[in-house]
Parts: C-alpha cells; sequence; structure tokens
C-alpha cells in the first residue's frame, strides 16, 4: 500500500462551502457585468446624486416625484449596461447602425419606465386581476388613452403658460422634464465608462450637473466630495 499523496486531499468534502453558498458564488459570477460591480454600482450612485442636491436644498417640492427623480439616473445606468452588453468587457466593434439601435431602445426604455414611474398608465396584477374577474378587458386601452390624454393636456397648458410668460408650476411636468435630462446625463456616463474606460471622463456629465447645481446652492457641498470619491473607486 503507498502512502497517499497530498494531491489526495485537495478537496474536502467537510471544508467545501455549503450548496447555498456554492449557488450564491455562481451566481455572482452569471451576473457579474463587465468592468464589475463596484464600477457598477460606483456609477449608478454618481448619477443619483443631482437629484440628491436638489432635495437637499429644497429647490423642489415634488412629493412622491421626487424619488422618481433620483431613480432616473441610476435605471438609465442599468439599463445602458444591459443594452451594451451586461457581460461584454471587451470593446465591441464600432458599427454605426448597431448604435443608432441601441441608442433607439434605450430611449424607448427610458421613456417607458419614466412614464410609468410617474404617471403609472401599464396596468398592475391587480387591475389585471380585476379586468379578468370582472370581464372589462375592453376598459384597459380607454383607462391608459385617458392617462395619456389628462398629462398631455397639463403639458399643454404648462408650455402655454410658458409662452405667455407665466407659466404655473406643474409637479408633474417639471418631474418629466427632470426626468428626461437625468436619465440622458445617466445613459451618457455609463456609455463614457464602458466606451473609454476612464472615470473622470465617465463622472464629467454627473459631476457637471452637480457641481451647476451646488453653484447655487448654500448646501450639499459635502455631496461634490463624494462625487469625486466615486470618481476615484
Amino acid at each position: 500500500m503507498t502512502a497517499p499523496s497530498s494531491q489526495d486531499f485537495t478537496y474536502s468534502p467537510e471544508g467545501a462551502p455549503v450548496w447555498p453558498v456554492r449557488a450564491l458564488l455562481w451566481l455572482e459570477r452569471w451576473a457579474r457585468p463587465a468592468l464589475g460591480w463596484g464600477v457598477l454600482l460606483a456609477c449608478m450612485a454618481l448619477n443619483a446624486l443631482p437629484a440628491v442636491a436638489l432635495r437637499s436644498n429644497d429647490w423642489l417640492a415634488l412629493g412622491p416625484t421626487q424619488a422618481v427623480l433620483e431613480w432616473s439616473g441610476p435605471l438609465a445606468v442599468a439599463a445602458t449596461w444591459w443594452l451594451w452588453g451586461w457581460r461584454q468587457s471587451a470593446a465591441p466593434r464600432r458599427s454605426w447602425g448597431l448604435g443608432l439601435a441601441r441608442a433607439l431602445a434605450l430611449a424607448a426604455v427610458g421613456l417607458i419606465a419614466i412614464s410609468q414611474l410617474l404617471l403609472g398608465w401599464i396596468p398592475g396584477p391587480a387591475r389585471l386581476w380585476q379586468a379578468l374577474w370582472a370581464n372589462t378587458w375592453a376598459a384597459i386601452p380607454s383607462e391608459v388613452v385617458g392617462v395619456w390624454r389628462g398629462f398631455g393636456e397639463r403639458a399643454l397648458l404648462w408650455w402655454s403658460g410658458v409662452q405667455a410668460g407665466g407659466a404655473a408650476q406643474d409637479n408633474l411636468v417639471f418631474g418629466a422634464l427632470a426626468c428626461s435630462v437625468l436619465w440622458i446625463m445617466g445613459a451618457a456616463a455609463a456609455w463614457l465608462a464602458r466606451r473609454s474606460r476612464q472615470g473622470y471622463l465617465a463622472a464629467a456629465p454627473s459631476l457637471w450637473l452637480l457641481g451647476t447645481i451646488l453653484l447655487y446652492s448654500s448646501g450639499g457641498k459635502y455631496l461634490l466630495v463624494l462625487g469625486l470619491a466615486l470618481t476615484i473607486l
């Protein structure tokens, strides 16, 4: 009988992780985004800072819309990561057609996400169950059209006031405009992060917007320090 070598004990069932831990580790490796979780989360946090600066300085009184405003930038970052290849780390071959298709898809995702968060026009599970139970499917399209018609009327009324020089503040319309700007900023930051892999260049849009807000504000200067720290990371 030969003596067992050290290679016979390289794997020990007692020392191996239990199956939930192995499953979580496998899931983390499978879902790990390009450039890693640290870059993605830092980019998402950085693009939430302009909306946080608006809240901390009481620039806006948007109520529930404020939370949507703060999520617009991070959601744009995640959507850009997804459309440009969640796990694809190598720089893809340049293609204007593919880039245009991705940009249009990103705009469509932004329109659907922001409008749903602000208007809630897509029926939820409770409404669908009610329609199934009461057989009122025909009412759902008219409800969706009614929601969009109401928003369009408010937007036209607000724009008429702007042209007349005395627009009343409409939180819904202003929130939609602000969310659109933050979505564009978040998408630009994510695209620059994926394309250039340079933190300062990727953070430039968000830091510029954050700096502009803080320039005319009395508080929240710590947010700029936090933004620079996230950029360095």
